[in-house]
């Protein structure tokens, strides 16, 4: 468990403000890391996306940035904070790009947490 929250500072994460907020409750902590992985989000942005359905994606983007704020996620939350900026007002011309670079950081979460058991 210390291997990950490590490993999640590594990459540029604030653990200490995250265990903060969980009230230095590490498995709690670490359950909520572990459930977001799963988060239905990811898919229903990638889907409302695809079909050009941006007020969807802008929520779901919105959701993803909460999500990612209240775990101390800071590559992720930065990266879609840039994509909820894109659609707030319709598609911006970075979105594309946007959407890219925030699919890089979801994977490496992922891998992080794969890594991690």
């Amino acid at each position: 468990m210390t291997e990950l929250l490590d490993r999640l500072q590594d990459w540029g994460c604030n653990i200490p403000e995250g265990m903060n907020r969980f009230l230095q409750d590490k498995d709690l902590y670490v359950k909520c890391l572990k459930s977001f992985v799963a988060d239905e989000s990811f898919a229903k942005l990638s889907d409302d996306l695809k079909n050009r359905e941006f007020k969807g994606a802008f929520e779901d983007a919105h959701t993803l940035k909460g999500v990612s704020a209240n775990l101390s996620l800071t590559p992720m939350y930065e990266a879609i904070c840039r994509v909820v900026e894109d659609l707030r007002n319709g598609p911006t011309e970075n979105l594309d790009d946007d959407v890219k670079e925030f699919e890089k950081t979801h994977q490496k979460y992922l891998s992080i947490m794969e890594d991690a058991g």
